[in-house]
C-alpha cells in the first residue's frame, strides 16, 4: 500500500494530503457513504436565503471573479510564474521558463471540453479537458489543478501539456496524490542530477527532468510498488531517510509533508504559512494570499486594526509587500484563524481568501440564521482560534514541536536565482518568533496556560502538562 494514497471522491475529487488514503487502507475501510433520511431544516430559511442570494453577488461582483470563472486554478501558472512563485525542478528556482506552454489559455483554448461546478457555486471553477488523439490520448476529467500542473509540470521541468492532463487522470484512477508524486519524482531527479544516486539504485531507470514518460511510467510503479516505485511509494521524506547523507538536503518536506506549488522566497508569508501549518507543508491551512498580488483594500479591511491594536500603526505599505517579512506573522495567525472556521463550515476558499468576498460578518449571520444561535464576529473569530489551538495541541501530543517548525535549508540559504524576488531567502527565524508571540507560544512552540485558560481549552492543557 502506497503511503501517499488519496480517499478519493467520485472520479476526480481527492482528499489526498498526508496520506489519508493509506490509513483508510490500513483499517481495510474500503469506502464511507453516508445517506440521509430527513430534511435539513433551518432556523430562518427566509434570511438565510436572502444572505445567499447577496454573498453570490458579493463573489460575482468581486474583480477577479472573471478569471476565477474563466480558468479555475489553471490561471495561477502564468501569475505565480510571473513573481517566480512557481517551484521549478524541486525548488531550484521559482520560475519555469517553458511555462507558457502549460498556460491557462492552452488548456481553455485546446484541451477544454466543459466545467463542472460544486453545488450552488456561481464560479464553477473546475474545468475538464481531454486529449483526443495521440499516445496521451485519455477523457482527462475535471480537476487538473494549478497544483498538479506543478507538480507534473514545473517541479520535474515537464513541459508535454498532454502527458500532464493523462497522468492526472491516472494518478486519480490509482487514487494517489498528484503532490507527492510529483514531489518524490522531483526529488529522486535531482538526486540523479548530483550523483548522489545513479541506475544502479534506481534498478536501470534515469531519472532526468523534462522527462514525460519516466512520469507516466513512475506513476504505475509507485501505485503497483513494482521497482524503485516500491520505496518511493514511502513518499519523498522517508526516501530521503532511506538514503540519507546528501540526499536530506533535497528533501523538500515539512513534518514529512511535500511543500505544494509555492516558493516561500517569493511570498514571505507563504514560506511561514508552509512551516507552521499543523499538517505538514500546506499552502491552505493559511491561504494567505493577499500579499501574494498585493491587494491593499482587502489587506487594510482584514489586518490593518489589528496592527494598529498591537503595533500602534498601520499594516501598510508593507502588508502588501509579498517580499517583505514584516506584519506576515500577523496575516499568517489571521487567516489561519478565518481558515479554521470556512473549513469546519465546508465553506470554499474561493469565497473567503481568493478572492477575498466572504469574512467573519457573513458567516456570523450565517450561523445565526441557520441554527437560531445569536453569533457575532468575535464569536466566530474565538471559534476559529480555538480550533487551530487545538490542533497544535494533538500535534504536541503526537511528539512535534517547534523543531518540526523548519523549512528546508534551501528557502533558508540559497537565494532565489531568478525572477522579482532573485537574491531573496525565507527569514523565517525572524517571523517564527513573532509568529509564536502572536499565537501565545512558548519557545517550544507549546501554548501558554493563560492562552488555553481564554479558549476553554483546560482538558488540553491537562494533558500537556502545561499549568499557570
Amino acid at each position: 500500500m502506497a503511503r501517499i494514497a488519496s480517499i478519493m471522491v467520485d472520479r476526480d475529487n481527492a482528499v489526498s494530503r498526508s496520506g489519508l488514503g493509506c490509513v483508510m487502507g490500513s483499517k481495510k475501510l474500503k469506502a464511507v457513504a453516508v445517506h440521509g433520511s430527513k430534511p435539513i431544516r433551518l432556523h430562518n430559511k427566509y434570511k438565510f436565503y436572502e444572505l445567499a442570494v447577496a454573498a453570490h453577488k458579493k463573489m460575482l461582483s468581486h474583480r477577479f471573479a472573471g478569471d476565477v470563472i474563466r480558468y479555475g486554478t489553471t490561471i495561477l501558472v502564468d501569475l505565480m510564474n510571473k513573481i517566480a512563485r512557481y517551484p521549478t525542478r524541486n525548488f531550484q528556482s521559482g520560475y519555469f521558463e517553458k511555462y507558457e506552454k502549460l498556460s491557462a489559455e492552452v488548456l481553455r483554448e485546446r484541451y477544454r471540453v466543459g466545467e463542472v461546478a460544486c453545488f450552488g457555486c456561481p464560479y464553477h471553477c473546475k474545468k475538464r479537458h481531454m486529449v483526443r488523439s495521440g499516445k496521451y490520448a485519455c477523457d482527462g476529467g475535471h480537476g487538473l489543478e494549478y497544483e498538479t500542473l506543478d507538480a507534473y509540470g514545473g517541479r520535474i521541468g515537464n513541459d508535454d501539456i498532454e502527458a500532464i492532463i493523462y497522468a492526472n487522470q491516472l494518478t486519480n484512477r490509482l487514487g494517489m496524490d498528484t503532490d507527492n508524486v510529483g514531489g518524490v519524482i522531483g526529488f529522486m531527479t535531482e538526486l540523479f542530477e548530483k550523483g548522489i544516486i545513479d541506475e544502479k539504485f534506481t534498478g536501470g531507470i534515469k531519472f532526468r527532468w523534462g522527462d514525460p514518460e519516466l512520469l507516466v511510467k513512475m506513476i504505475r510503479m509507485i501505485a503497483y510498488k513494482e521497482g524503485i516505485g516500491k520505496l518511493l511509494a514511502e513518499g519523498t521524506h522517508r526516501v530521503a531517510q532511506k538514503i540519507g547523507g546528501e540526499a536530506l538536503k533535497y528533501d523538500m518536506t515539512v513534518k514529512g509533508v511535500d511543500i505544494p506549488a509555492q516558493d516561500g522566497r517569493a511570498q514571505k508569508s507563504m514560506g511561514l504559512s508552509h512551516a507552521v501549518a499543523n499538517r505538514g507543508a500546506d499552502h491552505l491551512t493559511s491561504a494567505e494570499f493577499l500579499s501574494e498580488v498585493g491587494w491593499p483594500d482587502a489587506i487594510i479591511e482584514r489586518f490593518d486594526n489589528l496592527a494598529k491594536k498591537i503595533y500602534g500603526r498601520s499594516i501598510m505599505p508593507e502588508g502588501a509587500d509579498r517580499l517583505d517579512p514584516k506584519f506576515k506573522p500577523l496575516m499568517v495567525v489571521e487567516s489561519e484563524n478565518f481558515a479554521a472556521v470556512a473549513d469546519s463550515l465546508v465553506v470554499c476558499k474561493f469565497s473567503t481568501h481568493w478572492p477575498p468576498a466572504l469574512y467573519y460578518p457573513d458567516i456570523a449571520k450565517a450561523l445565526t440564521y441557520a441554527t437560531g444561535i445569536s453569533f457575532n464576529e468575535e464569536d466566530v473569530r474565538r471559534i476559529g482560534e480555538r480550533i487551530y489551538i487545538l490542533e497544535r495541541c494533538y500535534n504536541l501530543r503526537e511528539g512535534y514541536s517547534s523543531r518540526d517548525d523548519r523549512l528546508p535549508e534551501r528557502f533558508l540559504k540559497e537565494p532565489a536565482p531568478a525572477g522579482p524576488c532573485k537574491g531573496h531567502v525565507v527569514e523565517l527565524d525572524e517571523m517564527l518568533r513573532e509568529y509564536y508571540r502572536l499565537r501565545g507560544y512558548d519557545e517550544n512552540g507549546y501554548p501558554s496556560y493563560e492562552k488555553l485558560k481564554s479558549l476553554d481549552l483546560l482538558e488540553a492543557a491537562k494533558e500537556l502538562n502545561i499549568t499557570q
